[in-house]
């Protein structure tokens, strides 16, 4: 699907009146390789490119960054949205452009700018940490006034003076904190992308929550946004807005938690049933979904009744303890008494798991087993399991003694691997161990 993140920045300088270009060069280059390494690039997710690019598209590596550099050397601000996954290649397009063309000012957002911005000090001229999108719209706002020629709204060759901006924005931008006035201002449009590059032809991206209630141990995004829901009237002007403009009716939640807000969720459920029932339209959607109790049964038949297709649910483990070493906001016990709920009402959902979590014994291992026996009738598919991956920038949040060795979690990944395909679980083969570098 086409970047959700880069939509939202394109409508903000397209309100202001910014004359710009957004290029997606994953899909652009995605396209360029063969279909088995499409295959591989689809469903392997790598700590850090670097791999993909060391034992895959090496012999691509310098013709990607010379076509990035083709295509941006016309731009007098040129923006990186960055992300683990895409830190290898954007900071060799950076130090190149640095090298060809000293003036050009770089800034950059996302994940990997809050989470690891040493890497990037040297590299990034303004950079916009955690959720920015109100930063960005005050920075594209004060540039058309301060840095524009009025009459058309067009940057003037020699007006940007590279040290006064980028002075003048570290000092003012990402020290003030503002609220977060636009996820319900604005509907973010894809006119700029080539919709049918992308492989769900049919589906567009939308977000009703940004950020996550959960403080999962192992996940990053605790770190990068404070929890905003947007109303339900604006995510259903937008879903509509997307059905009529593209004719999309399938809607992907990009959601950590669709059900963050119960009340909000069933109000938009309801307003949403009455919208499809009343202009006798069907739409299709899926989501991430929180395993919590406090989701009632007529919230979940609604689901049904609105179009869901798919829940994936982040399970990870069978054993309390473990749940509880995670800082999940469930046990064992909520979780069946959730899939449960789900059965009854015939909604579809896969579940994640994890393997090797520190602190994880083999009785908290030979747990989880048993769950999955006892419970087999109640999970519909098996989505994901990988080993626990330790990511750089939350290094600091493990006891390095509770690390269980490379090899006691490969046999444990191995005997599940081997327990699910002798129970006959549903599963997704290609993400069994996606994580690792095979």
């Amino acid at each position: 699907m086409p970047p959700l993140g880069l939509s939202y920045i394109s409508e903000i300088l397209s309100i202001n009146n910014i004359e710009h270009t957004i290029k997606d060069f994953n899909i652009f280059f995605y396209k360029k390789v063969d279909k088995n390494l499409q295959k591989k690039w689809t469903f392997y997710d790598f700590n850090s490119s670097k791999y993909f690019l060391k034992f895959y598209l090496k012999e691509y590596e310098e013709t990607i960054i010379d076509k990035i550099i083709y295509e941006l050397q016309e731009f007098d601000i040129i923006g990186f949205s960055l992300f683990s996954t895409n830190r290898y290649i954007s900071i060799k397009v950076i130090n190149r452009i640095k090298e060809l063309f000293e003036e050009k000012i770089i800034i950059g957002g996302g994940p990997d700018i809050t989470l690891n911005f040493e890497k990037y000090k040297d590299l990034i001229d303004i950079p916009f940490f955690g959720d920015s999108i109100d930063n960005f719209d005050i920075f594209c706002k004060i540039l058309i006034k301060e840095y524009s020629n009025r009459s058309d709204n067009k940057f003037l060759s020699g007006n940007i003076k590279k040290n006064d901006i980028v002075y003048f924005f570290r000092n003012i931008i990402n020290e003030n904190k503002f609220n977060n006035i636009l996820i319900d201002n604005i509907i973010p449009k894809f006119d700029r992308f080539d919709l049918n590059t992308y492989l769900r032809k049919n589906c567009l991206p939308i977000v009703f929550n940004l950020g996550c209630i959960g403080k999962c141990k192992f996940c990053t995004e605790k770190y990068l946004f404070k929890v905003k829901t947007t109303s339900p009237e604006s995510l259903i002007e937008r879903i509509l807005f997307y059905y009529f403009s593209y004719n999309k009716n399938w809607i992907t939640f990009y959601d950590s938690m669709i059900n963050i807000s119960p009340c909000k969720l069933k109000e938009f459920l309801i307003n949403f049933y009455n919208i499809q029932k009343g202009k006798k339209i069907s739409f299709f959607w899926d989501a991430q979904f929180g395993i919590k109790p406090d989701v009632d049964k007529e919230t979940i038949n609604l689901f049904n009744k609105t179009g869901c297709i798919n829940l994936f649910i982040g399970l990870e483990s069978g054993s309390d303890r473990v749940l509880k070493k995670m800082k999940k906001l469930f046990n064992s016990s909520d979780a069946i008494e959730v899939f449960k709920r789900l059965n009854f009402y015939k909604i579809f959902f896969e579940i994640s798991l994890i393997i090797g979590f520190p602190g994880e014994t083999e009785q908290d291992f030979e747990l989880t087993l048993k769950f999955l026996k006892e419970n087999k009738k109640l999970i519909p598919k098996i989505a994901q399991i990988n080993p626990f991956i330790l990511y750089e920038s939350l290094e600091g949040d493990f006891d390095k003694e509770e690390i269980i060795p490379d090899e006691v979690i490969t046999e444990r990944y191995k005997k599940l691997i081997d327990f699910i395909k002798k129970e006959n679980f549903n599963f997704t083969e290609e993400y069994l161990g996606n994580l690792i570098l095979k």
